[in-house]
């Protein structure tokens, strides 16, 4: 698969995945409130991003970052 060919797919997974993000924040904001929301999307984002670093082998690069 070429270069333009994956590009263009990312891009169409993307914007699909963002469209559906507004609708999914309004059903929720109906449940819960801001701070409970941004407190969720939080721990998720963390949660993934902290998988990523494990299967890239990264995790102990976190020991170099000061604060």
């Amino acid at each position: 698969m070429d270069i333009q060919r994956k590009g263009y797919i990312y891009a169409i997974i993307s914007v699909l995945l963002w469209s559906t993000v507004a609708s999914a924040f309004k059903i929720t904001l109906r449940y819960t409130t801001v701070l409970t929301l941004l407190f969720y999307a939080s721990i998720v984002s963390l949660s993934i991003l902290f998988i990523v670093l494990l299967v890239q082998g990264k995790i102990k690069d976190l020991r170099r970052y000061k604060y």
